[in-house]
This record gives structure tokens, C-alpha cells and sequence, in this order.
């Protein structure tokens, strides 16, 4: 897909969860951990779906607070709500199984092939390198060895809104010191990735193999994301 912007990169941000490694194998490797949290991890991901459904709705984006910690209280309601428990053990809960246990699975993914070439290749180009996920970023990128590389590690939690709201991304932005449009955004999600990325004005790769209409690059071989940047940075 060719390029349709004009603007140097001058930095690549990247999502984390199945942008870096295989969701699915994940997936398959944390069966025993969701059967044993199989209703907590259930709720969750109701919860999450809602709130990606009101980070699509603009009037209630305005709405929402904008911090990390309003978020998380957001979420907790909603997760008490749906299990009859109050926001309190709510909280708890979601801090011990999914920002606790589940985080810490992270130590053993295996990253995409190429990946790590790729960070080291443009790192040492003078790219800037940051990360923006919709999970706190910055213990998931130490446990997965990748912490050294990048300058920034953004949740989009701590905007009070998750992907595809263009907020999160434009906080990126800000962090950087850039314009939205000098920031590649490399994501896996055509709804989430692709979508926020372009609604914050960001050029954006997506890995993968489906068509990514709106996307500077589709791409599977990490070196040509690399060729693709150097090509096009300042």
C-alpha cells in the first residue's frame, strides 16, 4: 500500500497485545489460568467491551473523566455491578487476578520473529520509540525484555478512555513533544488500532494479513516495517 502522507516519521509507536506476539498461542497458554478465573475473565471482557463501546461514542467520551485512576473506578463499578459486589472488592479483585496474575504471564510470550531486529534497527537509526496499549504498558514491556528500547510506555487508561478514542493517541502525542502526523502507529486491530491511530491524524502499519484500508503499510516481515520507516523518517 503505497504512501499518502508528506510528513517525516520521526517516531513509531507501537501497540503491545498481538502487535508483538501471537494472541492466539497466548491465548492457548493461559487456558488453566482463565478456567480456574473463568467468571472474573468472563465479566472482564464484558466490561471491557463496554467500555470500548463508550470510547466510540463521542458525547460520551466528553463525558468521561479524563485520568487513570477515574477509569479504574469506571471499570470497577462496572465489574461489581455485573458480579453484585461492591467497587471495593471490585478493585481488589481486578488488581490481584488481571493487573496481578495475569499481568505477570507476560515474563514467558514469545515475541513475533523479527521483532527485536527491527526495535534495534530503528533505534539505532534515531528513531524515537514508544508504546501505547490499552493495559498499562510499561511492567508489560520489562516483563517481555523490550523496556530498553523505548523512550515511552502510555496505557490508554490513564487518558480515561480506551482505543479507538483518539484521545489516548493524541496524549501520545503530546508525551512525544510531535505532531500526530511525524508518529507511526503500528497496531494489529483494524477496529481499535487503525481506527484510533487515523482519528488522532496518525499514519499507522498493521501486522497482519487481512486488507487494513486507511493504513500506510500491511505488513508480516518486520524488515519491512523498518525499510518502510527509514525510507520515510526525517
Amino acid at each position: 500500500m503505497g504512501y499518502t502522507g508528506c510528513v517525516p516519521i520521526k517516531a513509531v509507536a507501537f501497540d503491545i497485545d498481538g502487535t508483538m506476539y501471537s494472541s492466539t498461542l497466548f491465548n492457548l497458554r493461559m487456558i488453566p489460568f482463565g478456567l480456574r478465573n473463568a467468571r472474573l475473565m468472563a465479566t472482564f471482557a464484558r466490561v471491557r467491551r463496554e467500555l470500548h463501546a463508550r470510547s466510540r461514542d463521542s458525547g460520551r467520551r466528553e463525558a468521561a473523566a479524563r485520568s487513570g485512576r477515574a477509569f479504574r473506578q469506571s471499570q470497577a463499578e462496572l465489574f461489581g455491578s455485573h458480579l453484585g459486589i461492591a467497587r471495593e472488592e471490585a478493585e481488589r479483585r481486578l488488581d490481584a487476578v488481571v493487573y496481578g496474575e495475569l499481568e505477570s504471564s507476560f515474563s514467558k510470550v514469545r515475541l513475533f520473529k523479527g521483532l527485536v531486529p527491527a526495535l534495534e534497527s530503528l533505534k539505532s537509526a534515531g528513531l524515537r520509540l514508544a508504546a501505547l496499549s490499552d493495559f498499562p504498558a510499561a511492567r508489560k514491556l520489562e516483563l517481555l525484555g523490550l523496556s530498553r528500547y523505548f523512550e515511552l510506555a502510555l496505557s490508554s487508561e490513564d487518558s480515561g478512555l480506551l482505543k479507538p478514542a483518539p484521545e489516548p493517541f493524541q496524549d501520545l502525542a503530546r508525551a512525544l513533544g510531535l505532531d500526530a502526523s511525524e508518529i507511526l502507529y503500528v497496531g494489529n486491530s483494524l477496529a481499535c488500532d487503525l481506527a484510533g491511530a487515523l482519528a488522532a491524524g496518525m499514519p499507522v502499519a498493521i501486522v497482519g494479513h487481512r486488507p487494513a484500508p486507511g493504513a500506510e503499510l500491511r505488513f508480516t516481515d518486520w524488515r519491512r516495517l523498518v525499510d518502510f520507516v527509514l525510507s520515510r523518517r526525517s
